[in-house]
């Protein structure tokens, strides 16, 4: 967690869309597409804040890579408890609810986690030998 005594949250409004460098737009893909894989029919705004909190509940963070960053589903679409979520995930790596001021950094926030996440959920699954449905529970627990 960084020291954030000395860092101001200049006042930003969120974007319209949540972006993905291109590099996580693939994995996303690809986590979608492995063979058994229990999200192969999820809604990709669905799997992106999941991917969040699991990066976050893992501690995987990830720097999005410089391919440039797409828009992956309007931000209107998610939920306001995905929203909360992603804000209380950028409050506890800050260590501060000042962040929610910025909310632009709290989309990057949200997304190196997305990145961290995307692996460690693709690791699993390409790994694990737990049923599906038991390894779903086991992301909904440690939310």
């Amino acid at each position: 967690m960084p020291d954030n005594t000395a860092t101001t949250y200049e006042p930003t409004e969120y974007s319209r869309d949540l972006n993905v460098s291109s590099e996580g737009r693939t994995r996303l893909d690809d986590l979608r597409d492995l063979p058994g894989s229990p999200f192969a029919n999820a809604d990709m705004k669905d799997v992106y804040v999941l991917a969040v909190s699991y990066g976050y509940q893992k501690g995987r963070i990830a720097d999005p890579d410089a391919t440039g960053s797409i828009a992956l589903v309007q931000r209107k679409t998610l939920s306001d408890e995905q929203v909360a979520a992603m804000e209380a995930i950028a409050i506890a790596h800050e260590g501060t609810p000042l962040v929610l001021n910025d909310q632009k950094r709290v989309a990057k926030i949200a997304q190196r986690y997305m990145l961290g996440g995307i692996e460690a959920l693709i690791e699993h699954c390409e790994t694990a030998d737990e049923p599906r449905s038991e390894f779903i529970s086991q992301i909904i627990a440690a939310r």
